[in-house]
């Protein structure tokens, strides 16, 4: 993204004008009840690479998040039968998680706008998108989101129970996904091998947020394998094992883009167990 140079010529009444439009929109239930479930729509990464000014890149990236939060809310809704109102609280709680990345496109820009007008370098402006935009919009809903946050006050006992059966079997479903677009070329796993390693690798990673099964997030479960180490043997035949080997190598290479969107490193269990 060309963002360092080209908001130069950007002034800060553009920017702020173009916030409190996203603002105002904040506030407007988007629908009574969402479609139930309409399909996941994946942040596409290449939205980074347009250029232009923070307003274009949030004219872009909005449509999507919007989707997505309509689709969360469909899921969520086809599961747990919410109310009309629990609705329309998802929506405005979403709309705020929407919101706040919106308006980090626009602090990002005037920080370099400041920075530029001291004559301070910019630095890796595509690096900070990625940290503070599009790593978060990936997955904008999760347990620290105000939408999370917002569910979980509102729900009954049995809608939250039901809700927590939905996300354990989306953790299942996309992490064998994962494993079967790893594997599926060249030496597809049996039925009982997926099952297996979808098991050992959710067990040892209970805070992997799944994404689609893009690239990256593939990279991802490919750098948790290599932490797995031989503990995968004896789940893989040889010729498996070998294919896991040569994945590692180009996902490592890769190691430093996840970590810029946030995806990589993840703490495995006995970390997190260990942890205060």
């Amino acid at each position: 993204m060309h963002l360092g140079s080209l908001c130069r010529i950007l002034s800060m009444s553009v920017a702020l004008t173009a916030t409190s439009v996203f603002a105002a929109d904040d506030d407007r239930v988007l629908q009574d009840r969402p479609e139930k479930p309409t399909a996941p729509v994946a942040i596409n990464p290449q939205v980074e690479i347009l250029g232009g000014s923070a307003q274009a890149n949030a004219s872009m990236l909005r449509p999507h998040l919007d989707h997505m939060l309509m689709s969360r809310i469909g899921k969520i809704d086809a599961e747990c039968a919410l109310t009309v109102e629990q609705v329309h609280k998802l929506q405005l709680a979403g709309r705020g998680d929407v919101h706040r990345l919106m308006s980090e496109l626009f602090r990002i820009e005037q920080e370099s706008i400041t920075r530029a007008n001291r004559g301070v370098p910019n630095g890796n402006m595509q690096k900070e998108v990625r940290q503070r935009v599009l790593g978060p919009a990936m997955d904008p809903f999760v347990e620290d989101s105000l939408f999370h946050k917002v569910l979980w006050k509102m729900l009954t006992t049995e809608q939250q129970a039901r809700f927590h059966e939905l996300k354990e079997a989306e953790r299942q479903a996309l992490m064998r996904s994962h494993l079967v677009a790893i594997y599926s070329t060249n030496f597809p796993l049996r039925e009982d091998q997926e099952l297996s390693l979808a098991r050992l690798f959710l067990a040892r990673y209970p805070e992997w947020r799944p994404g689609p099964a893009g690239a990256m997030s593939v990279s991802v479960v490919v750098l948790m394998a290599a932490e797995l180490g031989e503990e995968l043997k004896p789940l893989l035949t040889e010729v498996q094992w070998q294919q896991t080997t040569a994945f590692v190598k180009a996902a490592q290479q890769r190691e430093p883009l996840l970590r810029d969107y946030g995806l990589w490193p993840i703490r495995a269990a006995d970390t997190v167990r260990k942890s205060p």
